[in-house]
């Protein structure tokens, strides 16, 4: 995702799907406060800015030039680290996100441990992982913006053996 203008279409669809998701759940001013943190080379910290060693992989999912869902991930030791998994509302409920997830444990990550974090208010996407039979480990605090935290959940599943359901 070093091309800058495949990251300004990522940009633009954080933007989109961030509103679309977000506002009416944690409010204008916090939405806008992360929105505005998208403006950084690093997409707000979801993309490695160390081109040595970027370990992140991104899955987008295109329709007519525009990007309509993306996830971000990256293996460290046994554990998938899945962040910035969004489909835009229009297109959710029609398997684009199972897909996603399937595309990541068909890409030889069926060993791994795959664990995401949900903000609670955000019920669709907990509802999603559970569906997906994901798991949830742990409750925390996850910092939107600096002086900006809401309660998530630490979900975790075991893809060996998964089936589609």
């Amino acid at each position: 995702m070093s091309n800058p203008s495949n990251k300004d279409l990522l940009r633009h669809f954080l933007e989109k799907s961030w509103a679309e998701t977000y506002r009416a759940q944690i409010g204008d001013e916090v939405t806008s406060s992360i929105i505005a943190g998208l403006g950084d080379e690093s997409l707000g910290g979801i993309l490695s800015c160390n081109k040595e060693k970027v370990e992140e992989k991104v899955i987008v999912v295109m329709e007519d030039q525009h990007i309509v869902a993306c996830c971000v991930y990256a293996t460290r030791h046994d554990i998938t680290y899945i962040w910035a998994f969004y489909v835009l509302q229009a297109l959710q409920h029609m398997g684009i996100g199972r897909n996603i997830v399937e595309l990541i444990i068909g890409r030889g990550l069926n060993q791994n441990t795959l664990q995401v974090t949900a903000l609670q208010v955000s019920k669709d996407a907990v509802h999603f992982y559970e569906r997906l039979g994901f798991l949830m480990t742990d409750a925390v605090q996850f910092q939107l913006t600096p002086g900006h935290e809401e309660p998530a959940l630490t979900m975790k599943m075991r893809p060996r053996g998964y089936r589609r359901k």
